[in-house]
């Protein structure tokens, strides 16, 4: 061993205590460097990624481990000592074969639902029922309307269920059955694949074996509507942009192909959650002593600038304080003050070790401070993990949805100057962008 070998061991901490929200690689990683005494570095590709962290007294190799797992990378060696974060194919591999077997399940649980659904209706829709049903839409929406005006979202968005109650979807339910999931799982994600009676070169046929479907469907939707003559039925599959969850959208055409009827299912085996509004759901407990976590304030004031629900108060206000921050998302982190500032605030709440990273995609819409326990929180996060070290690893269930800060900078900077984003601008932006979904 060498003096100078010797001497960067004795200079090397076995622990670190830092604490930091999401930050871009490069940055986070020479905050970690600076830590740890190693030379830390990360390939080109993982630029747009963010890292976070909340460390108190935490080992120095399990914490680079599980921030490697958290981007599903590895470290490599360089000669000159520097650890180098590179992607890691075989992690690639196993992730992959773990969410194609969570897609397979959640469509089960999906195909599992539309039998239970079609098992409490009649074998066909008789007059009477279409009656009963009208009264209920005609309930459904008055209390849908009364929600609205009182700004209550939890329940104005809740699913009750009026919907399945028709020709339509007791058909596409069928339907969607019969075609299976196999086929229905060979989509990429956010691809469409569109069924019809006389299908284009660009459609598929329906089975055979739905020509009774669909006769019952005429029949009864005949029933619903006396002046329905559809001529043309369409089935629609949109798989969504990441898991083995579907929308699934049938559609009637009459000879004038005017459409005479269309109605939805969601395959997201959660039909029966979606009939409990959002703030109404079980969630864990957790432990009865602990108090909600405290999230910080400018966290806080970044959700309310960016929220478009009319129950925040100075609204607009507080956008135009925070526009200038928000129009540079390079030097103002933009994921910093949305989850990653409850993951911080949760990891501090608990005591616990945290590092990992966030997806770029942001939806602030309808926030509204509801104040969480940390445990509460923890248990109702998918892609928190809790590994047998102790580590709270923050890790994406599903691929990262990341953009370029640079580009988005330049897009927001000359949509803000010109008063909107043209379609040149959007055209450009998505030719341009690596990301899978580049939204803004």
């Amino acid at each position: 061993m060498t003096l100078a070998f010797a001497f960067l061991l004795a200079c090397t901490p076995d622990s670190i205590t830092i604490t930091f929200s999401a930050t871009p690689v490069p940055l986070a990683l020479e905050k970690l460097s600076q830590a740890t005494g190693h030379k830390l570095q990360a390939s080109a590709n993982f630029r747009d990624n963010v890292i976070l962290a909340r460390l108190k007294n935490a080992p120095i190799q399990p914490t680079l481990n599980h921030l490697a797992e958290s981007l599903t990378a590895k470290w490599e060696n360089k000669p000159d000592g520097t650890l180098l974060l590179i992607t890691d194919t075989t992690a690639i591999a196993l992730n992959k074969a773990q969410q194609e077997q969570e897609s397979r399940e959640k469509l089960a649980g999906s195909f599992q639902y539309l039998d239970k659904r079609l098992a409490q209706m009649p074998m066909e829709l008789d007059a009477k029922f279409a009656r009963k049903h009208k009264l209920r839409v005609e309930q459904d929406e008055k209390r849908r309307q009364i929600a609205k005006e009182n700004n209550d979202f939890a329940n104005m968005f809740v699913f009750t269920g009026v919907q399945e109650e028709t020709p339509g979807w007791r058909a596409a339910a069928k339907l969607v059955k019969l075609i299976g999931s196999d086929q229905l799982l060979k989509m990429p994600n956010n691809a469409t694949q569109v069924w019809a009676e006389a299908p284009t070169k660009m459609q598929s046929a329906f089975p055979s074996t739905a020509r009774t479907i669909l006769a019952q469907y005429r029949r009864e939707l005949g029933v619903f509507n006396p002046n329905a003559n559809p001529s043309r039925i369409k089935l629609f599959a949109k798989r969504w942009e990441v898991g083995g969850a579907f929308n699934i959208a049938i559609t009637a055409y009459d000879p004038l192909d005017t459409k005479i009827d269309h109605q939805y299912i969601r395959l997201n085996n959660d039909s029966d959650q979606m009939k409990i509004p959002y703030n109404q759901r079980a969630k864990p407990e957790g432990d009865s002593k602990e108090l909600p976590m405290t999230i910080n304030a400018v966290a806080l004031e970044a959700r309310e600038a960016l929220t478009t629900s009319p129950k925040m108060p100075k609204v607009q206000e507080q956008l135009a304080k925070w526009r200038l921050r928000i129009l540079d998302p390079i030097a103002f982190e933009p994921t910093q003050w949305h989850l990653s500032a409850s993951l911080i605030a949760m990891a501090e709440s608990l005591d616990r070790n945290l590092i990992g990273t966030v997806d770029d995609y942001i939806s602030s819409r309808y926030w509204a401070e509801a104040p969480e326990k940390p445990t509460q929180f923890l248990l109702t996060r998918r892609h928190l993990k809790e590994a047998s070290d102790g580590f709270i690893v923050a890790h994406p269930a599903n691929d990262l949805n990341m953009i370029s800060r640079e580009q988005a900078r330049a897009l927001l900077s000359k949509s803000y100057t010109n008063g909107g984003i043209s379609v040149d601008d959007a055209a450009a932006w998505i030719g341009n962008s690596s990301s899978k979904y580049p939204s803004v």
